[in-house]
């Protein structure tokens, strides 16, 4: 049981971090969409 629990622990994490790098990119992609249809800088 302990064998699947940290198998699962350790095939979650990829996954997870995968999704919050893609909200992440997401959202600066969005940003810089937004700051050039703006004509200004992203900082």
């Amino acid at each position: 049981m302990s064998e699947l629990i940290l198998g699962a622990y350790v095939l979650i994490w990829p996954a997870l971090t995968s999704v919050i790098l893609w909200v992440i990119c997401r959202a600066v992609w969005k940003d810089i969409k937004t700051a050039k249809k703006e004509k200004r800088g992203l900082v």
